[in-house]
């Protein structure tokens, strides 16, 4: 769906910004841009060598970004018509906030994890289910691996509802 919206915007000539938070899924956007033949400058200090401020499709790193407009003030946003946000439940913090509410167009925010952002959009659509979203491919299965339940039966609870750090230590060091 991503790639849709990216596709529709470029065929109309407009610029378009996929809002990044980690260095991993830059490179994975720029691999990913590469393979579908998408024209495409990444703005982060990180990979220079795809720095192309002025092709319609940017990825950018939110922490650049940052750096480049609000600290050093030595570049603007990319002048976008629509911008999308990967990982958006990781773009609570008041940087990411400053830079979406910077751009004035629509915003479109990507998340397997729809937690705390009611604030950001005005409509969350659900694609599917994560039973769905596995089987077509767009989630991978977790394997999930925990230690031992540990008992606290016998701890109490502090004023503030929590165990006492020394309490628990006492469960994890006493044998």
């Amino acid at each position: 769906m991503m790639m849709a919206l990216i596709f529709h915007y470029l065929e109309q000539g407009k610029n378009s910004v996929v809002y990044q938070n980690r260095r991993a899924l830059v490179d994975q956007f720029t691999q990913v841009f590469e393979a579908n033949g998408i024209p495409f400058g990444v703005r982060s200090s990180s990979f220079k060598e795809h720095l192309r401020l002025l092709e319609n499709v940017q990825i950018s790193s939110m922490q650049t970004e940052n750096s480049w407009v609000y600290t050093q003030k030595k570049s603007s946003l990319h002048d976008a018509q629509i911008v999308q946000i990967d990982e958006s439940h990781q773009a609570k913090r008041e940087l990411a906030q400053k830079i979406l509410n910077d751009h004035d167009c629509p915003k479109v925010g990507w998340t397997a994890t729809p937690l705390e952002i009611d604030h950001m959009y005005d409509k969350l659509i659900v694609a599917g289910t994560k039973k769905e979203l596995r089987e077509c491919g767009a989630l991978l299965p977790a394997d999930v691996f925990t230690g031992p339940e540990v008992n606290t039966s016998k701890l109490k609870h502090q004023g503030n509802g929590e165990f006492s750090p020394q309490d628990i230590q006492k469960l994890y060091t006493s044998r």
